[in-house]
């Protein structure tokens, strides 16, 4: 930990122990660090079929409708309204959604909620390192049992470290949503006012004009 230490706030840095220990279930941790199982910070439940869905948005159905593997059409409600993970629970498994809006999952899907918004990233990097393939249950079609992603054991640090690294990463996760959000707004503006450009229907000042009244 000695490098990695260095180049962190003192702050943080601090909240980081000096030395490992061994556990059975996996290895050498931080001393300190408590293996437990992931249902003991988060709950896990499974998606529901919505009554309809639509393959594009439209102004009476814009809420993303989500499987296991990504957005797959949308409804008129959302079901969920809370931050969660989504992951895959049949066909598609192993790919990992960070939900912070509105959204209705599948009967195909898993959603995670962490019982503290600190965990809520730190939950969902440690899934990262999980090999999906290694738990399907499925024989026709790939399967992930709830009971074995709650039963899937993590090694946690102090409330104290995990609400710093909430701080830090929510930080970094809002100047991406940002900057998405930005080059979608620019792409739309550049769609809009190229062909008038090329056609000679927009002069150069009027675009600028446009521009500034839409920053």
């Amino acid at each position: 930990l000695g490098d990695a230490r260095k180049s962190l706030p003192n702050d943080i840095s601090a909240l980081f122990p000096d030395e490992f220990e061994f556990t059975e279930e996996m290895g050498w941790i931080p001393k300190g660090w408590e293996v437990v199982d992931l249902s003991e910070i988060a709950s896990i439940t499974s998606g529901k079929r919505p009554k309809e869905r639509y393959d594009v948005p439209t102004a009476n159905a814009c809420v993303p409708l989500f499987g296991g593997g990504g957005i797959m059409g949308y409804v008129d409600e959302p079901l969920l309204l809370q931050p969660a993970i989504l992951t895959g629970r049949v066909g598609t498994l192993g790919l990992l959604f960070r939900i912070t809006e509105p959204c209705w999952p599948s009967d195909n899907t898993l959603i995670i909620r962490t019982h503290n918004a600190y965990d809520f990233d730190f939950v969902r990097f440690q899934l990262e390192q999980v090999d999906f393939a290694s738990l399907n249950r499925g024989s026709t079609q790939p399967l992930l049992a709830q009971r074995d992603l709650a039963t899937r054991r993590l090694g946690i640090p102090s409330d104290a470290l995990r609400t710093a690294f909430a701080d830090l990463v929510c930080g970094w996760f809002d100047l991406n949503k940002c900057g998405i959000e930005e080059s979608i707004l620019l792409s739309l503006m550049r769609d809009a006012l190229l062909p008038r450009l090329l056609s000679g229907e927009l002069r150069i000042p009027d675009a600028q004009e446009i521009v500034e009244a839409s920053a």
